[in-house]
């Protein structure tokens, strides 16, 4: 699928600038506007500060040698105007191209051009943006018009922009987040206060308490209004899936030691993220990933269970948690069959008692 609906929607007036040739979009502006207020005293931006500032503006590998390169061919000072700030950006841009076309003709060993989705891979990780791999499935799809798997180093720039615009996310993930930020700005402001968004999250799934909800609307307020633009909402998200992805890791890391996970070790691991999901409810999400070894009678039990789980298994698992608030298939069937009962003008909402 080419890009979300969301995007789609907003080709026709998404405004475009160009600086020195390189075409820069509205939101990719307000990045960097928002960069450079962050770190900028008295209208100039101190070079010390242009990592953190590359970090806000998308760039995961802000490479000290190209800073260096770039700064030296655009001043001989120590700060940088705005004006000359949008330049930087889009000549460090321009360097990391560079550097990246190296590394990725070191990988091209058969000098075909292109490379597979593993050795993709194995490049992101390397440059410091590594994406879920279903995610980068979905990407290598949207960028590779011969459908044969592989990626020239055009088609490997234009995954690394996606990637950035969309804060490593699906296009369905997004298009998903895109709706819940319209639901849960309530006062139609464009922005979402902290309870909107502490709200949101719940509503998401995220077994998150009032304090660490306060720490990421905190983190995630660049220009410090105490709101969360659509575009902080997001990039929000990617911090807080960000967190739960190295907590996975790090479990995934100590459980290698073994062939496989026990279904109770599994389950501990689950509640010790905070979520409170019976061992019913984690089986189905299980079952949505992979086939489950079942016993003589053909049920399937987690307590008994022996698992073979990788990274993505397993984000797919809490993504299925995640979207059934912890009910089981049973109770989510005599749920919906409770709102179509006392909902028989099919709306999209029940009354509540008064």
């Amino acid at each position: 699928r080419k890009g979300t609906v969301r995007e789609h929607k907003r080709k026709a007036t998404t405004q475009i600038d160009l600086i020195e040739g390189r075409p820069v979009t509205k939101s990719e502006r307000e990045k960097w506007d928002s960069a450079f207020a962050r770190y900028q005293l008295d209208g100039e931006i101190h070079v010390d500060e242009l990592k953190g500032a590359l970090v806000m503006c998308g760039f995961c590998d802000a490479r000290p040698t190209v800073v260096q390169k770039v700064l030296e061919g655009l001043t001989k000072f120590n700060s940088l105007s705005k004006a000359e700030f949008y330049l930087f950006v889009c000549r460090f841009e321009a360097g990391l191209h560079e550097t990246y076309e190296f590394e990725f003709n070191l990988l091209d060993t058969c000098h075909r051009g292109s490379i597979d989705v593993l050795q993709l891979e194995q490049l992101l990780r390397r440059i410091g943006q590594p994406v879920r791999r279903f995610v980068l499935k979905e990407l290598v799809q949207e960028v590779d018009d011969d459908n044969e798997g592989r990626v020239d180093l055009s088609g490997f720039r234009k995954i690394q922009h996606l990637i950035r615009k969309r804060e490593g996310f699906t296009c369905y993930e997004l298009d998903h987040f895109y709706r819940v930020f319209q639901r849960f700005d309530r006062d139609n402001s464009d922005s979402m206060s902290c309870s909107e968004f502490a709200n949101a999250l719940t509503w998401l799934g995220f077994p998150y308490g009032p304090e660490k909800l306060q720490e990421f609307h905190r983190q995630s307020d660049v220009d410090g209004d105490g709101q969360l633009g659509e575009g902080e909402f997001i990039g929000c998200l990617r911090r807080v899936l960000d967190e739960e992805m190295k907590q996975v890791e790090g479990f995934l890391s100590r459980a290698s030691r073994g062939a496989f996970v026990s279904g109770d070790r599994f389950k501990a691991f689950i509640h010790g993220l905070g979520y409170s999901s019976s061992p019913q409810a984690i089986l189905d999400a299980l079952s949505n990933t992979m086939a489950l070894p079942v016993d003589d009678s053909g049920q399937a039990s987690l307590q008994d269970m022996k698992l073979q789980l990788g990274l993505d298994d397993v984000c797919k698992v809490l993504g299925a948690l995640r979207a059934c608030d912890g009910f089981t298939q049973k109770e989510l069937r005599e749920l919906k069959q409770s709102f179509t009962f006392c909902n028989p003008e099919n709306q999209d909402q029940v009354q509540a008692p008064a």
